[in-house]
């Protein structure tokens, strides 16, 4: 196994503590407009047992429950991954909390050097 290798593996360990740290770093920077709540309706406060951890911007969900994508990672890989987390919850804050969009968007290029080869992380990286 290469070092690239080695690399992934540990990458797709702690893929499912990277997306809550991500989540975290969203919700931190965004000055209250982005919480990460456990357990809440789509659009309400209101309690929903099924769902898990989530982001919510100006109260209306963003993207996935963050412990599927954490799944996603294990069962597809991390590649495609990153892109639905791009589509689902970066683009949608960009133009109003710029911060945690430049934030997130520095840790998802980080991520990607070490998932994509080189000719596919300079691509993913022009998707920012």
């Amino acid at each position: 196994m290469c070092m690239k290798d080695d690399a992934k593996n540990v990458i797709l360990e702690d893929f499912s503590e990277w997306v809550m740290e991500l989540a975290r770093v969203i919700a931190d920077n965004s000055g209250g407009a982005i919480t990460l709540v456990e357990r809440e309706q789509d659009d309400t406060s209101s309690v929903c047992d099924d769902a898990a951890h989530f982001l919510k911007l100006n109260h209306k969900r963003l993207g996935r429950d963050v412990e599927l994508y954490g799944f996603m990672g294990k069962i597809t890989g991390i590649e495609p991954v990153l892109p639905d987390i791009l589509m689902e919850i970066m683009l949608p804050i960009k133009a109003d909390c710029s911060e945690s969009y430049e934030k997130a968007a520095e840790m998802m290029k980080e991520r990607g050097k070490v998932v994509y080869d080189s000719a596919t992380h300079i691509d993913f990286c022009e998707l920012f």
